[in-house]
């Protein structure tokens, strides 16, 4: 686990059939939110110390002039983000539910099941 994506991650990403990026996200509708990524330029710098998701894939392409795997985010509502500051009750519950969609996840590796699981374009889970 590390705390923040780099441009380096983009060659954990070589010969993967599906990748699943897993964040915290200050702005989300709790628990959480799963959503399918694109590779986005507009959103990769080499200039920059963290990339989103879309960054990095974006970025797969010129270091290993090879297409970027399916991926998904699932982003798990934060409630603080104070360095050494444990998860509080509400930040717990977020995680707690959003671990039930990882284990589905987990559970069927398949890029037309995890669209099943979308709900349109986003999925959100319910309290």
């Amino acid at each position: 686990a590390d705390f923040q994506l780099q441009i380096e991650h983009a060659l954990d990403l070589v010969g993967r059939r599906l990748v699943l990026f897993i964040d915290a996200d200050r702005q989300c509708a709790p628990p959480f939110v799963f959503r399918q990524a694109q590779a986005s330029s507009a959103l990769a710098s080499h200039s920059t110390h963290a990339l989103s998701p879309e960054a990095v894939l974006a970025v797969l392409p010129r270091i290993d002039h090879e297409a970027p795997p399916p991926a998904f985010v699932l982003g798990v509502r934060g409630e603080s983000f104070v360095l050494g500051e444990g998860l509080g009750e509400a930040a717990a519950g977020h995680a707690d539910s959003a671990f039930a969609l990882l284990q589905e996840l987990l559970r069927t590796p398949e890029i037309s099941h995890w669209q099943s699981l979308l709900s349109g374009r986003v999925a959100t889970g319910s309290s």
